[in-house]
This record gives structure tokens, sequence and C-alpha cells, in this order.
């Protein structure tokens, strides 16, 4: 995302289901989602700023944003592209991988919008995938989550994980809390019972908080809607302290410790009917732009271009139509 930022692991083990909502002290570094390094557009004049889907919006509420992008035109963006975009120069991001004992992190596929402002209410919708082929020793980690980012300084994450420390091969729930600043971060208590086919909502809200009057907090809010599981966690400035010029994530695979190969990947993914609003209860447009990890050259990332509710695709097994024929 905008600088180089990964945490990479220690282990953290949370024996709790979901009825407890206890919030565990800030933890040093550990096998955690990390921020993302946005890629960075070349302006030609020896600068360079942050590549979005829309280069004309910085403030995701302006009336007339321009230029406006071709309604619902599909984008396929995948790791055997140049470019996330044939309109774009687009150079790739440091991932931020980094490597503590013995695992690195990195932000293999995800569709993002920079420079949001203003913005109050998140929601978005996923099923979970089929688990990896990998069964082996080592941990094979994998995030599946939505997030706020606050320029380098932090991350909120509601996030769907795999194989994480010492949870086993399954999937859980957790909200994340990752901050940049002291290199600390903070993970609510898990959801264990996570299957397959299961439907997940995940919802960032930006509102009053209750403990100081007068001061928005951040509230991550994560539910299996299958198996009836919520956890939450409240953000009290630890990581993102605003909702100005942020950056909205809507979909990310990220993968933790010895993730290389194609079976060490889930299966696909689609996050949809996610939903933006802004602090006076209106519906935000957020044009979104797309990026692969090009040593991952089968995983594709697929959205429109349009203003509200385009689903994200995250394929781990891409194949494109015309090589197919």
């Amino acid at each position: 995302m905008i600088v180089p930022f990964a945490i990479a692991a220690i282990a953290v083990v949370v024996i709790a289901t979901v009825a407890a909502l206890a919030i565990p002290a800030f933890s040093g570094p550990g096998a955690v989602p990390s921020a993302v390094d946005v890629p960075v557009k070349d302006t030609g004049n020896g600068t360079a700023v942050n590549a979005s889907a829309n280069d004309g919006i910085a403030n995701v509420t302006d009336a007339t944003p321009t230029p406006t992008p071709v309604p619902h035109r599909l984008r396929v963006v995948t790791g055997a592209d140049a470019t996330p975009a044939p309109d774009e120069f687009v150079q790739g991001p440091d991932t931020g991988a980094s490597v503590i004992d013995g695992k690195s992190a990195r932000h293999i596929a995800y569709a993002y919008h920079t420079g949001v402002n203003g913005i109050a209410d998140y929601v978005a919708y996923w099923t979970v995938p089929r688990r990896p082929a990998y069964d082996g020793i080592q941990n094979h980690t994998i995030f599946l989550w939505t997030g706020i980012q606050q320029g380098d300084a932090g991350l909120i994450q509601a996030v769907l994980e795999w194989d994480h420390d010492h949870t086993g091969r399954y999937w859980t729930l957790a909200c994340w809390i990752v901050n940049k600043r002291d290199g600390t971060y903070r993970v609510s208590p898990r959801v264990y019972d996570v299957y397959p086919g299961d439907r997940i909502r995940a919802e960032l809200r930006y509102e009053e908080d209750a403990e100081n009057p007068g001061c928005k907090v951040w509230h991550i809010i994560m539910t299996d809607e299958t198996c009836g599981g919520t956890i939450e966690l409240f953000d009290r400035g630890r990581a993102v302290d605003t909702n100005r010029d942020v950056i909205l994530f809507s979909g990310v695979l990220e993968g933790i410790g010895y993730v290389y190969d194609p079976i060490d990947l889930p299966g696909d993914v689609t996050f949809f009917n996610m939903t933006y609003w802004d602090e006076a209860g209106r519906s935000m447009p957020v044009y979104l732009a797309g990026y692969v990890d090009p040593a991952f050259p089968g995983v594709a990332v697929e959205y429109e271009d349009r203003e509200w509710g385009t689903p994200v695709t995250i394929y781990t097994d891409y194949t494109r139509p015309e090589a197919s024929q």
C-alpha cells in the first residue's frame, strides 16, 4: 500500500469461540495481515503518484469526477500482465514482504481505491472458498480480507484466515488492527466453526465512541451468517484515526509463510454486495483498480468500471478466454 510495510510472525493463540469479546493486549510482530504498498504511477515529470482506476478522482465525494470510466467495462488484471490497465503505466508495488522466523508476507492480489474521503460505513460479503490443496508440514497461511488503510500509519481489517499459526488447517474469522507506527497489532477473539460455502459479512463503521463522547472510532464487525458467529473490534486511534484520505480495499488475497505455488492457494473468491456510505448516509462512488503479484501468473482480479456495487473476484487458477480456445 503506500510505503513498504510488513509485519511477519509470532504465534497468536486465542482459545475462544465467539462469545467472549475481551480484547487481548497489543502484541509484537507476528503472522499478521500487513499493510499494502499501492502501485505508483509515473507522471513523466520525475514524480510518482498513487495509481487509481480513475486518476481524476482524488476525492470520491466530488459531485462531478472526471474523467468518468466507461460504465460497466469489465477489467481483468492478471499476474501475467505488465500493467494493471491498458491505459496506465503502473509500476508494481513492493508488497512489503519481509522474513522473520522464516515467514514472509506478500499481497498476492487485491482491488483498491486511494484517496477516499468521508467514508462512514463499508459493508462486503463473500463466500468461504475451498481450502488450499497443500497438506504438508509447513504453515501456509492465507488471509482473505477487506479493510481500510491510513497511509503508512496503520490498517484495519476483517479477515478470513486459513492455517494461521496454531489454529490448524481450518478457516477462522478475526478482526485485525495493524499499527505501523509502533509495530504492534491487535486481534479479536476468533470464530472457529467456519467452513467452505459459509457466507461472510464484514462491516467497517466510523461511529461515535461510547467511551469518549464526541470522538469517532472505527468499529470492525465480522459475521459468519451461516453458523451465526460474530466478532468485533474497536480501533481507538491505534491504527486508523480518520476517515479522510484513506485507502479502501475491496478484496485482498494475502499469503504468509511458504505460499509460492498454486497448490498453496484457496479456491476462487468473490466479494459482493459491497456498499460504501458517507457520514450523511449517502451512497459513495468508488472506482477500483487492481493489482496481482507477477510471481503468480495464474492469479487474476476481475471487477467492473462502475461507481457502485461492482463485485470483485479473485481467481486463483485463471485462464484467459482466448487462451482456452
